[in-house]
C-alpha cells in the first residue's frame, strides 16, 4: 500500500510493539489505530474503554455471588489483551478477591480455538464458577469446551465476553458481554486521520469511547 502512495492508514491489527507503524511515523505518514494502542512512538488511537467494560463485568459477576472468578486473557502482545487482563486483576482485588495462577490462562490469539483450549486448561485445574473472556470469540470457544466436558453455561460456569460482535445474542445461551461502539470508533478514526492528512492538526489524539454491559443468559448465580 505504501508503494501505491497511500496518504494515510487506519490500522486495526497493531501489536504493542509494531515496527511497521514505527516506520510509518518515521516517514511522517499519518496513522490512526483502532481498538489498539502501541508502545513507543506516540500514534493517534481510537479505543473502547477497556477498564470500564471489565469493571462492569466483574461488578456484575460479584453481584451475582461469584467469588471464584477466572480469566482467559488475550495475547499480551496486543494492547487489548494486556489492558483487559490488568483490569480484571485490579477489579478482583478491589472486591477483595484473589486471582491465583490456576485461574488465569493467556490465549495465543483472539480465536475460538484458543478459547476452547484455554477453557479446557482451566477446567483441569480450577475451581472457578465464572470466566471473564477477553473477547467474544474466546468466549464462544469457552462455550464449546464446556459442551465438550458435558457442562452447562451458566448452571456450571458463567461466561462473559467483550465487544458484542454479531450474533452473540443468538448463541445458546446468549452471551453476556460488553458492547463497544463499533461504528463510532470508525467514524472517529476517519475524522482524526483526515485532520492529520489535511494538516488541520499535528497533535496526537487518543479517543476513548464509552462502553455498555449487555447482560444476557450466560451469567447466573453460582450453584457451587
Amino acid at each position: 500500500m505504501r508503494a501505491r502512495n497511500v496518504d494515510g492508514f487506519i490500522v486495526l491489527t497493531a501489536h504493542r510493539n509494531d515496527e511497521t507503524l514505527t516506520g510509518l511515523i518515521r516517514d511522517q505518514i499519518p496513522v490512526v489505530t483502532v481498538n489498539r494502542t502501541v508502545s513507543g512512538p506516540d500514534i493517534s488511537s481510537v479505543t473502547a474503554d477497556d477498564n470500564a467494560g471489565i469493571t462492569a463485568i466483574v461488578d456484575h459477576l460479584v453481584a451475582l455471588g461469584h467469588a471464584r472468578i477466572a480469566t482467559i486473557a488475550g495475547p499480551r502482545t496486543l494492547s487489548t489483551g494486556r489492558a483487559r487482563y490488568k483490569a480484571t486483576a485490579a477489579n478482583l482485588r478491589r472486591h477483595g478477591l484473589a486471582l491465583p495462577a490456576d485461574r488465569v490462562v493467556f490465549a495465543r490469539a483472539f480465536s475460538e480455538d484458543e478459547g476452547r483450549r484455554c477453557m479446557t486448561e482451566l477446567l483441569a485445574d480450577t475451581d472457578a464458577t465464572a470466566v471473564v473472556a477477553a473477547n467474544d470469540t474466546l468466549a464462544v470457544g469457552c462455550l464449546d469446551a464446556l459442551r465438550d466436558h458435558g457442562l452447562r453455561c451458566p448452571q456450571d460456569m458463567s461466561v462473559t465476553g467483550f465487544n458484542d460482535i454479531l450474533f452473540m445474542d443468538k448463541l445458546a445461551p446468549p452471551l453476556t458481554t460488553v458492547r463497544i461502539p463499533h461504528t463510532q470508533m470508525g467514524v472517529e478514526a476517519a475524522r482524526i486521520l483526515l485532520d492529520q492528512m489535511l494538516e488541520r492538526t499535528d497533535a496526537t489524539r487518543h479517543a476513548v469511547l464509552p462502553v455498555r454491559l449487555v447482560v444476557r443468559e450466560s451469567t447466573a448465580t453460582p450453584t457451587r
